[in-house]
């Protein structure tokens, strides 16, 4: 059996996944975190509006950025967290508690942040790469000949690379909670680009078709439940609620009860997603057990180490040289106070009539005294 049908063999292992749905732990971790992120944004929402209708723009932007970015965080670390205790489900490990996930997710989260940095910085690097090769197509004459070239190659480099860090990035989460550094995931997530890609993408497809269905019974079941509690709010409270109490809150006409129900909906919506995301997280921890098995990311590692060691290298000496720079400068006012000082030295004078005299003179051009 090659590499391929053998990678395709473990697709089946995948329906495993759905055991993460009975995982309380995971359950409450994750439904946490989205319900702390939906309800942060949903305050920040209404706080940037009030200022903006206010016209506090600045204030409004900055509060919106800033939250926005702590709300992440926070979203990145409950995910993480809920990744863990899947991680050691899928994998046979004993699993942690909810406050140990916790902090290894913080722990682990510039980890997180540095693959995603790395990563962007991979294709940043590709595309200014492609740019410059499309600047070098402006000269005259053979630009639009070299042109024929370059843009069949810049599109299929690209596109591997955009395509590729699709599939591949949701890859760090699992390496991480594995125990890999920074280093190691970045290695290990190229090494997986350029050996087993299609089996990741071919185990993607099969794991969104797995959550779809999932999501798709969530939806159902809300949207029956949504139906039914929305005809039986009207006679007896007076209002819909659901969807359509969303819609008169955000006309301008809603009640308490609007406000309660579209709360209650966000809520609802939040702890609905809990189950496909958990499907997601399990099911991302089995493919990178799949399609890492047997695979070795040494040498690539090395040669990232290799660059790491030279762009620290290149920071060093540039800080060096700066220093110097520096000491030259600051020095260089104390030369020029010496070179004066010698410069305004008392002038010699002839012994005879204390008349000036040069210090090349053998005779004293007032009285003719002797000097030499």
């Amino acid at each position: 059996m090659n590499a391929v049908a053998e990678q395709l063999g473990k697709t089946k292992g995948l329906l495993s996944a759905l055991d993460a749905l009975t995982n309380r732990r995971a359950f409450a971790t994750l439904a946490m975190t989205l319900i702390t992120c939906a309800l942060f944004a949903a305050l920040l929402s209404f706080l940037s509006g009030s200022l903006l209708m206010n016209g506090y723009f600045f204030l409004a932007g900055l509060l919106g950025f800033v939250g926005g970015v702590i709300d992440l965080l926070v979203c990145i670390t409950g995910f993480s967290a809920t990744g863990f205790i899947l991680d050691a489900q899928m994998t046979g490990k004993p699993q942690p508690t909810i406050g140990e996930a916790l902090m290894k997710a913080l722990a682990t989260l510039p980890r997180l942040l540095g693959v995603a940095v790395l990563l962007f910085l991979l294709v940043l690097g590709i595309a200014i790469g492609v740019a410059l090769l499309l600047l070098i197509c402006k000269i005259p004459g053979v630009g639009p000949l070299l042109y024929v070239f370059v843009f069949p190659v810049s599109v299929i480099v690209t596109g591997l690379t955009l395509f590729s860090a699709f599939y591949i990035a949701a890859l760090s989460g699992p390496a991480i909670w594995n125990g890999k550094t920074t280093l190691q995931t970045v290695a290990l997530l190229v090494s997986i680009a350029r050996q087993r890609l299609l089996a990741v993408v071919i185990h993607t497809l099969l794991l969104g078709l797995l959550i779809s269905v999932v999501a798709g019974i969530m939806m159902f079941i809300l949207g029956i439940g949504i139906s039914f509690t929305s005809a039986l709010s009207l006679p007896i409270i007076g209002q819909a609620g659901g969807f359509g109490g969303l819609s008169s809150m955000f006309g301008g006409g809603g009640s308490g009860y609007v406000v309660a129900a579209s709360v209650g909906l966000l809520l609802l919506f939040s702890v609905a997603w809990v189950l496909p995301v958990l499907l997601g997280i399990a099911g991302y921890c089995l493919i990178y057990g799949n399609v890492t098995d047997g695979l070795s990311s040494e040498d690539i590692e090395e040669r990232l180490k290799a660059a790491q060691n030279k762009a620290r290298e290149s920071i060093q000496q540039a800080r060096e040289q700066m220093t110097t720079a520096k000491a030259a400068t600051t020095s260089a006012p104390q030369e020029t106070e010496a070179t004066e000082a010698e410069t305004t030295e008392t002038p010699l004078a002839c012994p005879a009539c204390e008349q000036a005299v040069g210090s090349a003179d053998a005779f004293c051009g007032n009285c003719g005294h002797k000097l030499k």
